[in-house]
């Protein structure tokens, strides 16, 4: 996933760091499930996540310059509450799920460059990251092409399956409180989506 600033900064989500040494695994607690009206299922819990490692890239213009510099983000405590939505529409199975609001988290940035000539502000990569968190949407098929369930494969949620989300979404750079709920991620391709193990 790719997240700018201002046109000043930017911050690129490249793949998971070195996890070998994670020994924790996440937990999912106070689980509540709800059937809506159209046959929905909407699940919702606490999530904590002890550790999970990415590596990523930024970038920094100031001026006619353009400063470079890749980490691994170790990112630990993470926790919050989430949301899952279920649909079988067509004997097809949809499933999309996001944080409630803005999990908790701390992260420690480890620069990867040997020899940095100059370095982003470490503090806007580490509130980069912060909203990237906030903003995602994992978008997941769980039903083979063929009909069959039982397979994992991101794609396109088709439209109107699930109501627009009750999903705060930062949309000014200047101002992190004010956000947009009417954004509507069944819209959204899953290979644009950040794709998270992490819910």
């Amino acid at each position: 996933r790719n997240i700018g600033f201002q046109g000043k900064f930017e911050v690129l989500f490249e793949d998971f760091s070195d996890n070998k040494n994670v020994t924790k695994a996440p937990r999912i607690t106070d689980i509540c499930i709800q059937q809506t009206s159209n046959d929905h299922f909407i699940i919702k819990g606490k999530i904590s996540i002890p550790e999970v490692n990415l590596k990523l890239m930024s970038s920094q213009r100031t001026g006619d310059r353009l400063l470079v510099t890749n980490y691994d983000a170790k990112i630990t405590d993470l926790h919050g509450e989430i949301e899952v939505r279920l649909a079988c529409i067509a004997n097809q199975i949809y499933m999309m799920a996001c944080f409630c609001g803005r999990p908790e988290l701390d992260i420690q940035l480890i620069n990867r460059d040997p020899m940095p000539t100059g370095t982003v502000s470490n503090t806007m990569v580490d509130e980069m990251i912060r909203k990237c968190l906030l903003s995602a949407v994992t978008n997941v098929s769980l039903t083979e092409p063929g009909g069959q369930c039982g397979r994992m494969a991101t794609g396109m949620v088709p439209p109107n399956i699930f109501p627009t989300m009750p999903h705060a979404m930062p949309i000014n750079g200047d101002r992190p409180d004010m956000v947009d709920n009417r954004v509507n991620w069944a819209t959204v391709p899953g290979h644009e989506m950040m794709k998270r193990p992490l819910v």
